[in-house]
Formats: structure tokens, sequence, C-alpha cells
């Protein structure tokens, strides 16, 4: 009810702003697209987290490389490398302690907690100016 949902939403292109302006290192992200807003050290960790932070439908691992999936060495010339993305997920879960059966595990199938802690540990781990 105090607008600060909103506001995120702006701030990490989720939502369009009318008005204002938001810089972060000098470069202005009001209105950018969510991909460019990320690349300019911009995290988020959305308050719903099955709408705006997993893919309920796809393995955690997979989750743990939305943002930058499209880089290497998790991709190269738009072929996914999933040895490096599993790899990367592994290491997140064990730095993280998201329990989970496997990496392989569908994000649905692991309980809120721990579908939080997956998103904190990919959030955290690209080491944003802002989060």
């Amino acid at each position: 009810g105090n607008g600060q949902s909103e506001f995120i939403e702006a701030i990490t292109g989720l939502r369009k702003a009318e008005s204002g302006s938001v810089r972060i290192n000098g470069k202005e992200i009001l209105n950018h697209k969510p991909r460019k807003i990320i690349e300019s050290s911009v995290a988020h960790i959305p308050q719903d987290r099955h709408k705006h932070g997993l893919v309920l439908n796809f393995p955690i691992g997979e989750n743990m490389v939305l943002e930058n999936y499209y880089q290497e060495p998790y991709s190269k010339h738009g072929i996914l490398n999933f040895k490096e993305i599993y790899k990367q997920a592994k290491r997140l879960i064990d730095e993280f302690d998201v329990r989970t059966p496997s990496e392989f595990a569908l994000a649905r199938a692991l309980s809120g907690g721990n579908q939080q802690k997956a998103i904190i540990g990919r959030e955290v781990d690209r080491n944003p100016d802002l989060l």
C-alpha cells in the first residue's frame, strides 16, 4: 500500500516509470529493459518468488543462471553449455545450503525457504553494486 513494490518494479525494469530518474554507477537505468538493468550491476530478490524469481517447471540448476545463461561459460553462439550451468548450480546449492535432492530437481519441488535460498544465492553471487 505504500508503493514500495511499484518502486522496486520500476528500478528493476518490471514496470514503466512515469517520471523520475534512477542512476547506478552514473548511468541512467530507469525504463530500460530488465536485462540491461541486470547488466548494469543491479540484482533483485523479488517479493513474489514464483512470479518474478523462478521458472517453477525448470530444474533448480537452470534457475540458478536465469540472468546470465546467455553469457560464457553458460552458452556460446546461442548454444547452452549444460555442463557449466549445472556446475555453477551445484556450487551455489552447496554454498547457500539449498536443500534439494539434486540440481536437476524442478524448482517447484523445493520448499519455499529453499526456493528463496536459491534466488538469494543466484543474486548475491553476481556481486551486484545494488541489491
